[in-house]
């Protein structure tokens, strides 16, 4: 559900190479935005959307490393993240997040590089995906008990 603007975490941002309009997007959007320095990975910008999803304060969130908001045990993802880039340009894939709570959150993820004013950067577009994984767990186990206990078979 979304928050109505007043109530929604203000968003990180250290970021002056940023167009104004840019900013203004990223404010607004519904799905998570989080900006990283594509050289340190840190995190330069996240919109209220991003810091509702992960549960962070604006100052953690702006403090934290990419890898920081992943779940502990992760590959290294930058390198993945980085040969990606290079053969595709944009990764497109869903990956589990770690909120400030270290609770597990399901996203499909668009991390896309940019470089703006001569810094380059990676968008990363977060959106929630924890229901529809939660549907599709619902779909398989309804269907396995299906086959186990032959429901829907027609044995004229």
């Amino acid at each position: 559900m979304t928050q109505p603007p007043s109530s929604r975490p203000k968003a990180v941002s250290t970021s002056t190479a940023v167009p104004t309009w840019l900013t203004a997007y990223i404010e607004a959007a519904l799905d998570g935005i989080i900006v990283l320095d594509a050289s340190t990975g840190k995190v330069t910008d996240a919109n209220p959307a991003a810091l509702t999803l992960l549960g962070h304060e604006s100052a953690t969130l702006r403090a934290a490393h990419f890898s920081e908001l992943l779940p502990w045990g992760t590959a290294n993802p930058r390198t993945q993240i980085s040969r990606r880039f290079r053969l595709d340009g944009q990764v497109a894939e869903a990956q589990v997040f770690r909120r400030a709570d270290d609770s597990p959150v399901e996203c499909d993820v668009t991390a896309t590089p940019v470089s703006i004013s001569g810094r380059e950067l990676v968008v990363l577009h977060l959106r929630d995906a924890s229901g529809r994984v939660d549907a599709q767990r619902e779909q398989i186990e309804h269907e396995r008990n299906q086959m186990l206990t032959g429901a829907g078979r027609d044995d004229r």
